[in-house]
């Protein structure tokens, strides 16, 4: 098995762009956990305001944005824990039989959870336009 020569530079380009990801991964997690905790404190005036209908759909849109971030935080937490595994056994991460698995999950959830997060403030601009 052929050694990675300059397996110190792999190791800092990829915690380099892993922290990038991590990075984004939190800001997710914080707006869509942020939202989520708005939307249930409107939730309290929910029976006495009747320009609240229809804030359930909202509730719903950040409920799995957060969801979704979760699983994007989880996924970039394993494809780096691969990947360095790979660079320290002197392997090719790109051989792992979890790549593909990994590199879906990462682009599906983050996907789902900044498409969702922007559904719901259309949602509510939508909602506060008609106010």
């Amino acid at each position: 098995m052929p050694r990675i020569a300059n397996q110190q530079q792999l190791l800092d380009f990829t915690a380099d762009g892993h922290n990038q990801l991590f990075t984004i991964a939190t800001l997710l997690l914080g707006a869509n956990g942020g939202g989520l905790s708005l939307v249930l404190t409107v939730l309290k005036e929910y029976a006495t305001t009747p320009q609240l209908r229809g804030v359930g759909v909202v509730f719903i849109l950040f409920g799995l944005g957060l969801i979704a971030s979760i699983l994007f935080y989880a996924s970039v937490f394993m494809i780096r824990a691969t990947v360095r595994n790979a660079l320290m056994s002197h392997e090719d991460p790109n051989d792992a039989p979890s790549k593909g698995f990994l590199v879906k999950l990462n682009v599906f959830s983050l996907l789902a959870s900044v498409g969702s997060f922007i559904a719901a403030i259309l949602i509510v601009i939508w909602k506060g336009a008609t106010l």
